[in-house]
């Protein structure tokens, strides 16, 4: 699944990545420091430290952003493992309710998600209330669920002799 896939540890850690190159930003705020120094003892003219100095306030800069985006990288990391591992509490919950639901319970399950059952000499298909995500394959082409034509949006399961198939159908 997905969410697997994302929790997966990549190479080189964000927060690794990030000390890396605060490191180097140290490096750049030290020659910078050596740059001043140099421009204020009359070592080097204004002409030579003005590009000198707006070339290493540019990487700097340019660091500052990377460094930001890996800390942000890294943060996003540990909302998606709080989130999956509350998702799957959840799933282990619902589905332990699940087998302990009485008839009743069921059928209230089954009505609040199914829209409708179509019966066909071949086929059984069932119209599920679930609105997909923007990325779910549909047998139709050029249909876009997150179109504004397409507001209402279902998935439809489909049996018949070679399987289930699941699809979506866009109700306009």
């Amino acid at each position: 699944m997905e969410y697997q896939r994302r929790l997966q540890p990549s190479a080189t850690s964000p927060a690794a990545d990030a000390t890396l190159l605060e490191r180097q930003m140290g490096k750049v705020r030290q020659g910078m420091a050596r740059l001043i120094d140099s421009y204020a003892e009359g070592v080097i003219e204004k002409s030579e430290f003005d590009p000198r100095i707006a070339r290493l306030r540019q990487r700097l800069s340019k660091l500052d952003e990377e460094v930001r985006r890996l800390q942000d990288e890294a943060q996003l990391q540990v909302n998606l493992q709080l989130l999956v591992g509350r998702l799957e509490e959840f799933a282990d919950k619902v589905k332990a309710g699940l087998v302990e639901a009485d008839w009743l319970l069921r059928r209230t399950i089954i009505r609040a998600l199914v829209k409708r059952v179509e019966v066909g000499m071949d086929a059984v298909t069932v119209v599920f209330r679930v609105t997909p995500g923007p990325f779910v394959p549909t047998p139709e082409e050029g249909v876009l669920p997150h179109c504004r034509e397409s507001r209402s949006s279902s998935v439809m399961v489909h049996a018949s002799d070679g399987g289930p198939h699941a699809w979506l159908l866009v109700n306009s």
